[in-house]
């Protein structure tokens, strides 16, 4: 879905500066989450947690920029991206967990 929104430039929209600044939000984001704080919420929370948590903010970050359109609110936009960030790393950390657990990515 983020591949989509994304791909249309812009993420669709007039002003591409509130997307960019999204997205330089949502990398950060998920920088300094995926090193500090996954970790620790991952052995709380497992599998199933992390996958709920990080598919919450798929949403939120789609209607930030519906939201947009109506109401030029670009702080929205910007935070909805930082929180889809932290999700974007609780989803890869998920997703490299299950792979590891079922043999499909070897190390050897």
């Amino acid at each position: 879905m983020y591949n989509s929104i994304i791909g249309i430039g812009g993420s669709g929209q007039s002003d591409l500066t509130v997307a960019a600044n999204a997205t330089v939000a949502l990398l950060a984001a998920t920088a300094v989450v995926a090193f500090t704080v996954v970790p620790t919420v991952f052995d709380v929370l497992g599998l199933r947690g992390c996958l709920l948590l990080s598919g919450w903010t798929y949403p939120l970050y789609a209607g930030s920029l519906l939201c947009y359109n109506h109401t030029q609110n670009s702080a929205f936009v910007i935070a909805s991206g930082a929180i889809f960030g932290v999700g974007a790393a609780f989803l890869w950390a998920t997703q490299v967990n299950y792979l590891v657990r079922y043999g499909s990515l070897s190390f050897c």
